[in-house]
């Protein structure tokens, strides 16, 4: 048990620490290497830069303050 607790507190240190690129995660192909091994990672990463649970699930029609947030992203990631 004390295993699995401290290799969690490894995996969530690194996260924040260095988790992935969001820019990278927007705009690298779905099929490429690094989505593939970064897929979750990558969800994870978007999802909490705009502030939500899972930003696949957000209605962005219905939600202005998350398509805001998710816009200001993808204009800060063309800088």
């Amino acid at each position: 048990m004390k295993k699995v607790l401290l290799v969690c507190a490894i995996g969530a240190f690194l996260y924040s620490c260095g988790g992935p690129d969001v820019c990278k995660c927007l705009n690298e192909p779905g099929d490429s290497e690094f989505m593939k091994e970064n897929a979750d990672a990558c969800d994870e990463a978007i999802s909490d830069e705009i502030g939500v649970d899972d930003w696949q699930s957000v209605n962005f029609g219905s939600d202005k303050e998350a398509a805001d947030k998710f816009d200001e992203m993808v204009q800060n990631c063309k800088k």
